[in-house]
């Protein structure tokens, strides 16, 4: 990632190309401007503005590294330095993500504490661009779904995982109280610490909800305030971790 380089945040529409376009000033013309460089046939960028969580978010899909290096000078004087002078001066924080679509990469940059995010592999069917996490940390999900995995083939022990709706859930189901009292420390160690640490950076962190199969019960457990809910009936087990994670 040498070749890219560090503020390479934005890139500019055809219409930025003669010095008497005046550069946006609002977080508005920011936005329009960005969608007017993803309607350009002519610039191959995608550019997306939206918001997450009542945040404003630009995101930057470069091809490869060499267009990224071709657009970045321009995109960083008519994008990226007005949206973060547009959100900073609003006191609203922004997020500007890029992307290098042939390597499969992204990062983001926090315009208030103007920090960037380690790389991270792009998967945006499978995770939200709000809970981007770097290759070390995917490289840690993936251990720890393997496990997931190889503990649901054990007839003590059943384990999954998925987003609802967009946070990172985990199921472990015990067959009884026994079974749960015997792979507890197994289980904190191998599942709940590891998934924990990886989403610990994200708004909510991850959840998991703890099944007691023999007694129709499960607790729901959040990792971001370390604290674990009141028993719930399993047979409303979708309905009630739905809820609960939404707030």
């Amino acid at each position: 990632m040498k070749h890219l380089p560090i503020l390479c945040l934005i890139f500019l529409c055809s219409a930025c190309t003669t010095t008497s376009v005046d550069k946006p000033t609002t977080i508005s013309e920011v936005i329009s401007l960005c969608k007017n460089v993803n309607a350009s046939t002519e610039i191959p960028v995608k550019c997306n503005a939206e918001y997450i969580k009542d945040n404003p978010v630009i995101t930057l899909v470069f091809p490869d590294t060499e267009t990224a290096k071709q657009w970045s000078e321009k995109a960083i004087e008519y994008i990226g330095a007005p949206f973060c002078m547009a959100t900073n001066s609003a006191n609203r924080q922004a997020f500007l993500v890029i992307g290098i679509e042939d390597l499969a990469k992204g990062r983001y940059f926090e315009c208030e504490s103007q920090n960037y995010s380690e790389w991270f592999t792009l998967n945006p069917d499978a995770i939200p661009q709000s809970y981007a996490i770097s290759s070390e940390q995917e490289a840690l999900l993936n251990k720890t779904l393997e496990t997931c995995a190889q503990l649901h083939n054990n007839e003590e022990l059943s384990c999954t995982f998925e987003l609802v709706k967009n946070k990172p859930m985990m199921y472990i189901a015990f067959p009884n109280n026994t079974a749960m009292i015997n792979r507890k420390v197994n289980i904190n160690e191998k599942l709940i610490s590891p998934l924990c640490s990886i989403f610990e950076h994200t708004e909510s962190g991850a959840f998991f909800f703890i099944i007691n199969v023999e007694q129709d019960e499960g607790l729901l457990y959040s990792c971001k305030i370390d604290q674990f809910s009141d028993w719930l009936n399993i047979n409303n087990q979708v309905e009630n971790t739905k809820t609960k994670t939404s707030m």
